[in-house]
Formats: C-alpha cells, structure tokens, sequence
C-alpha cells in the first residue's frame, strides 16, 4: 500500500499505477518537470531532487537545508538502516521553469527555520538551485545549489506564469501576514525583483495555508487560503495580472465560512472561462467571463461522506474535497486531505454548473497518496498576439490530441 504512484496520460483516461523504481516520498511538496516533448527530467518533494532515471541528481541529495529539514528526515527509518526523506508537507513550495536562454533549469525552493522554541517554523528565505540536463549530463549536473536571492519572512507558495512575449517567466511569491507580493522576472539576463505589490488582502496571522495560480491565459492571479489553526475560514482573492509589466491589482475577494480545508484549493478550466474553489464541503464554480466573478457562485457537488479505512477497525479519513491540478485530458483532479487511495474528478470542467460533472473516488489509486498533487505552471501559455510584448516572433501554436 505504500510508494508513489503515476499518471499517464498517453491513455484515456488516465491510467494511475504503482511505479516500484520510484523511491522518492511526497508529504505535499510535489514538483515535476518533463522536457517540451513530455520526457521526465527531475522531481522533488522539497528535500532532494531526482533525475528520469529515479536517483538523486549528484549534489541534489540535499536542498533547502536546515533544522527544519530534520525534522523531516527520519534517521534509520528503512529496511536498510538509511534515513527516510519524507518530504516537506506545504503544498507549492517547489517550482521548476526551464532557463529562458539556455537549455538549463531552475528550481524555486524556500529556506525554512524551525523558530527558537523549536515548536514553530517560518520560511526567513527564497531560494534558487539551477541543473544542466543534456545528452551530455543524462543524469542532472548542479551549476549552483542552494542560492538565496530573497530573505525576509515569506508565506507558502511559489507560482509562474509566462511573459507575453512567450518564452521569459514571471514568478511570483507572498510574505507573511499577506504584507506584499514579491514579483521577479526570469529572462536571458538572469533572476530580478521588478514588484512588490502591498495591496494584498492582508490577515492577522503569520500562520495560512495558501495556493495560487495563473487562469490559463494568464489574465488573472487567484488565491485560495485556509487561517492558520482556525480551518473554518478560506480566503479567496481574484487579482489582475499584466503579462507585458508584471503589475498586479486586487479585483475581488471573498470569504468562504465553515470551511474544512486545512490548505487552499483551486484550479481553472482548460479554456479559462471557468473557475473552481473548493471548501472541504462544496466544489464551486464561478464564471471568470462576468464583470463581477464571486457573485456568479455555483455548487456544482458537496461531499458525499465516503471515506478511506485502512481496515475495518480503523475509523476512516473523511475523503472531502482538497487541492486540485488541470490535467493534460481537460479533467480537473482533485486529492482528498490525508493518507487516502482516492481522487475526484471534475470531468467536464469547461460546462456550466453541474454540467460539469464531478465525480467523486472515481479514481482509486494503487497506494496511498498524502497531500500530493504536482505543482507547476500552464507551459503552454504561449505570446499575447498583438501585444507591445509580442516582440519576438513566437507563434501561439495549438497543441492537439488524437
């Protein structure tokens, strides 16, 4: 029932399998990168990094170390007497972008403390490692490991979207108490802070849970946040986003009460028109088309009350609603929280209400799953047409699937 288990989406649907080369464990922390034809190149759950061929990329062993770190690396834990990495719990913390100039790429990782009383921890750093893989490097060589290029105290959560000029990066990240988002620009240059954008809404705690992303033309910016220890309470908040400056600007916030989330959770339809917030309880869709989008609001499915039991003495994980990813095939997944076998599915996320069918445990995973869902962005965010940034000659070339 343990190890990790795969996707693949050269079937359909998707085939979900037990992979036994693949050693590396997900407490939350999922990040993958694949090469522009779909080859694995490297995965990480926030510890250490591992190449396609499912071993640590030399050097990688280790990233964002510290006190914190330990915490999570269980001395003499496997059969063999060595230590088990069990990866970091928060959801976004890594990120990996192909390098805009060369065929190199970079991994966003935090620095993260435990605070002197050892019962508390806070992310004091950003931090930026950057791998050559080639024909040359087939198994991954670090150029540099480990960089920090922001200190201050930060929240969860690193996320991407595409220049509109189609081939450069902007990244962006949040600080604590929400004070500010930290904006920077990936290009040939190099790494550089353009923004730092304080009209946030901003809450009262160190503490939160949240997850970001990009609607897929990368107009708008969404966030989804649980409170700290108070999980009756998720923050969503709509920003505009420009893909030619990189400047932000709140649009709409809401507060969603009685929630059972313990991160946020969120996720866009392939063509942008729809998005999807969920409580814990009910999966909501609203209309990204309308002038107002919160108000649109729509229950498209609440928890059915199934659970996960190890056995039947167990008394059973609640399999509710939790953090969502868009999938390759125009379904949105959505993991339940916990050590569970099962995913839900949105399977027509671009249909309007509950037309949208969402299908809960309608995947039952090989093993168990904890917190895990990958984190990277829409690759295929291609140049805004037309624009002042559309300077380089890059075409929008659709993709399609036979």
């Amino acid at each position: 029932q343990w190890g990790t288990s795969i996707a693949d989406f050269n079937l359909d649907p998707a085939e979900f399998k037990y992979d036994s080369l693949i050693t590396m464990d997900m407490g939350g922390t999922n990040a993958v990168l694949s090469d522009d034809y779909g080859k694995l190149l490297m995965y990480s759950n926030g510890m250490h990094v591992h190449n396609s061929f499912h071993k640590n990329i030399p050097g990688l062993d280790t990233i964002s170390y510290s006190d914190y770190w330990e915490n999570f690396n269980i001395k003499d834990y496997l059969p063999d007497g060595s230590d088990w990495l069990a990866g970091f719990p928060g959801r976004q913390w890594n990120l990996m972008l192909p390098d805009p100039e060369s065929k190199d790429y970079y991994i966003f990782h935090p620095l993260r403390i435990l605070r002197p009383n050892g019962q508390f921890t806070q992310t004091i750093g950003l931090m930026l490692t950057k791998v050559a893989i080639s024909a040359e490097n087939p198994t991954g060589k670090v150029i540099y490991k480990d960089s920090l290029i922001a200190s201050g105290t930060f929240q969860w959560g690193i996320n991407a979207v595409r220049h509109a000029n189609g081939r450069d990066w902007w990244v962006i990240h949040s600080s604590e108490y929400n004070e500010a988002f930290y904006i920077y620009l990936l290009d040939p240059n190099g790494l550089r802070l353009t923004n730092k954008f304080s009209g946030t809404t901003k809450i009262n705690q160190a503490t939160s849970y949240v997850v970001g992303y990009f609607s897929p033309d990368g107009s708008h910016y969404v966030t989804s946040e649980s409170l700290g220890l108070y999980f009756d309470t998720t923050l969503v908040n709509i920003y505009n986003f420009d893909r030619c400056s990189g400047l932000i600007e709140r649009k709409e916030f809401k507060k969603l009460e009685e929630s059972q989330l313990i991160y946020g959770a969120l996720s866009f339809s392939p063509d942008g028109r729809y998005l999807y917030v969920n409580d814990g309880i009910r999966m909501l869709q609203y209309d990204m088309m309308e002038d107002s989008i919160l108000p649109t609001e729509k229950t498209i499915a609440t928890y059915d009350g199934s659970k996960f039991q190890y056995n039947e003495w167990d008394s059973g994980t609640k399999l509710i609603f939790s953090s969502m990813a868009q999938g390759p095939d125009g379904r949105i997944y959505c993991i339940p929280p916990g050590n569970t076998r099962s995913i839900h599915t949105i399977e027509y996320p671009e249909e309007d209400g509950e037309a949208a069918t969402m299908l809960q445990n309608s995947i039952k995973l090989p093993t168990q799953n904890f917190n895990s869902i990958p984190n990277f962005p829409n690759f295929r965010t291609g140049p805004v047409d037309g624009s002042p940034c559309d300077t380089l000659g890059l075409d929008n070339m659709p993709v399609a699937k036979f």
